[in-house]
């Protein structure tokens, strides 16, 4: 079991919808030194790479339907360029039955790994 990460963070969302975050910590996966907290959360669809915005979406439902997911895209920061993360989320119902869950989610830079596993790909077909 790998347990690397980055970054983490805690979610809650109430029963109607709304949410707060609740913790961040680590750094940005891809930015060194820029913490999580000062990336804009409400507008995080907005980093991630284009043509990965709906499998995104797809995998947060996936998520909420099993419990936990995890997936990998491409985010595009400022200064950072187009760089490959991990994402693992686990989604908690509260005992009290009011609806509430909390999110638990984790990420993890995949730049290299993706780079080296295309070079493999490629020496391979030669």
């Amino acid at each position: 079991m790998d347990l690397s990460c980055d970054g983490a963070f805690v979610v809650r969302i109430e029963a109607d919808g709304t949410w707060e975050r609740e913790w961040i910590g680590g750094e940005v996966p891809t930015r060194p030194g820029v913490a999580l907290d000062d990336l804009d959360f409400d507008s995080w669809d907005s980093y991630i790479f284009e043509e990965d915005r709906q499998a995104s979406i797809d995998h947060f439902n996936r998520a909420i339907a099993r419990g936990k997911d995890r997936f990998e895209y491409r985010l595009e920061l400022p200064d950072a360029g187009v760089r490959w993360v991990e994402s693992a989320l686990r989604f908690v119902d509260e005992a009290d039955g009011s609806g509430t869950v909390r999110v638990y989610g984790a990420m993890r830079e995949l730049t290299d790994r993706r780079a080296t596993e295309e070079a493999l790909r490629k020496s391979e077909s030669q």
